[in-house]
């Protein structure tokens, strides 16, 4: 079985551990990321009302990182960071910072350990909306400031006949998705990482599952 991982280059260290082994895995890189402007991401955080309030910072993404440092001194002194993923949790480390709760796969995950708010979230341009839903459902309040935009990629031929090739296709993203559908067979799964991704993905492709993270392992398995 081959399996098409379709993160930013350098992105898919994460995934592969749980590609169970006697798999063939390539990777094709479906986005590239054009980061926010340092004085343009102060900008927004200091416009907001919650500025200097904030009791919770949510990192979604190791490509936010860079953002942490500046994100922390708009928020109270004693604020709780939370991270999306291990890879995530060490490039915050990287800044200096320290991370109290770790989500292992989606960021919807923190919502039952995120009790008062006002909560910052940082992230993606297109960051999808579950934990602000969840925690706006418990009246926590949430403010979100993108940090990076992701941007399709233009694939050579080699990139496409593997993605054709591929038994499985891991997708993170609707971006991620526009650049693969052209290149998917039909008969081939596609494993997206949240609902949002899937309803996406659905309107294109019949083959569809969720997962990230460790519940990889098990899927892939099944899948074989």
């Amino acid at each position: 079985m081959k399996v098409a991982l379709t993160r930013e280059a350098g992105m898919n260290d994460e995934l592969r551990k749980w590609i169970p082994k006697r798999v063939t895995v390539v990777e094709v890189p479906l986005t590239t990321t054009r980061y926010r402007e340092e004085n343009a991401f102060k900008a927004e955080l200091e416009s907001l009302e919650s500025c200097g309030l904030f009791t919770a910072l949510v990192v979604t993404s190791a490509r936010s990182a860079s953002f942490v440092t500046q994100a922390v001194a708009s928020c109270a002194s004693d604020v709780k960071i939370f991270s999306v993923g291990s890879s995530t949790s060490r490039a915050i480390v990287k800044t200096g910072n320290e991370v109290d709760v770790e989500a292992s796969a989606t960021s919807s995950e923190l919502a039952s350990h995120i009790t008062t708010g006002p909560v910052l979230i940082i992230g993606a341009k297109e960051m999808r909306h579950e934990l602000s839903d969840e925690l706006s459902s418990k009246s926590v309040a949430t403010e979100r400031v993108w940090c990076y935009e992701t941007i399709g990629a233009e694939l050579d031929q080699e990139q496409c006949v593997e993605l054709s090739s591929a038994d499985v296709v891991i997708i993170g993203a609707p971006s991620a998705w526009k650049v693969a559908k052209a290149h998917v067979r039909e008969d081939t799964w596609v494993i997206a990482s949240g609902e949002i991704t899937a309803s996406e993905i659905r309107e294109d492709h019949n083959r569809v599952k969720i997962g990230w993270g460790k519940s990889l392992t098990p899927m892939l398995e099944i899948l074989r």
